[in-house]
């Protein structure tokens, strides 16, 4: 099921683009997560299963400007699924959309960061810690998220080894 919300931003508001956020979840918190990023002026496109949500961000037009993905929905672990094949995409601006998990589950981090995860947003979380999240990562320049992510990737790999 895909649907679309009316609000849209500006270009000035975001150095990504002015696409739409992609919230894939479920029904339930699918609805909650578009309604805080709505209330926080963002436009948002809602998929509740990985094919609605890949067509989905490949048809976008501008291109999304970020997928929220939850990792707690009945998707589970597709997440990484969504997130692999999202940055197979091509073009780049396909490729190098943001992407960012919300999830209560700290397995398979390193993971998720080596297939290019932007955030992870760990639950329970309030809502300005998860639009704040969102608004970090869209902030960042491409080099700046790469930078992020190593830099995550490394502290797990040395949280690995300490352990």
């Amino acid at each position: 099921m895909l649907k679309r919300s009316k609000n849209r931003r500006t270009s000035g508001d975001n150095p990504r683009g002015t696409g739409p956020i992609m919230v894939v979840a479920d029904p339930g918190p699918g609805m909650l997560m578009r309604r805080l990023l709505e209330e926080a002026g963002h436009e948002t496109i809602y998929a509740d299963t990985v094919p609605s949500a890949l067509k989905a961000i490949e048809a976008a037009r501008p291109a999304c400007s970020a997928v929220l993905a939850d990792r707690d929905s009945d998707l589970g672990d597709l997440v990484v699924t969504l997130l692999q094949r999202t940055r197979s995409f091509g073009p780049a601006v396909l490729a190098w959309v943001p992407f960012i998990i919300i999830g209560s589950n700290t397995t398979k981090q390193f993971l998720l960061w080596e297939s290019g995860v932007d955030a992870y947003v760990l639950r329970p979380a309030h809502a300005e810690e998860l639009t704040d999240a969102i608004n970090d990562v869209l902030d960042r320049s491409d080099n700046d998220r790469l930078d992020h992510r190593a830099d995550m990737i490394s502290d797990l790999s040395r949280q690995e080894v300490d352990a």
